[in-house]
């Protein structure tokens, strides 16, 4: 079901950005970060290197800032919102 509603998503348009996850190891098989209509993001700290916990994998399609975050631990989860949100301004930008 989940593979049927992402494609549908990405048939009308709509970006399906999607955490690679806190593993600190390449993406899982079954995970939505390796669906190839999904925007996977990892994360990195203020110096732009990859954070110990984000994933990796082939299908990562950028990185954001995910690291202590407000003094909050962050992950790729906070990644997500960030990177949607620039994506819909770009959009908006190429319109």
């Amino acid at each position: 079901m989940q593979t049927v509603l992402i494609a549908l998503q990405s048939y009308l348009g709509i970006f399906v950005v999607v955490a690679a996850g806190n593993t600190g190891k390449p993406i899982e098989y079954k995970a939505l970060a390796n669906f190839s209509d999904c925007i996977a993001v990892a994360a990195v700290n203020d110096q732009g290197k990859k954070i110990t916990v984000s994933s990796t994998g082939t299908n990562v399609f950028c990185a954001a800032p995910g690291e202590d975050i407000n003094d909050f631990n962050g992950g790729t989860s906070w990644v997500v919102p960030h990177v949607s949100a620039s994506l819909v301004f770009l959009s908006i930008l190429h319109f």
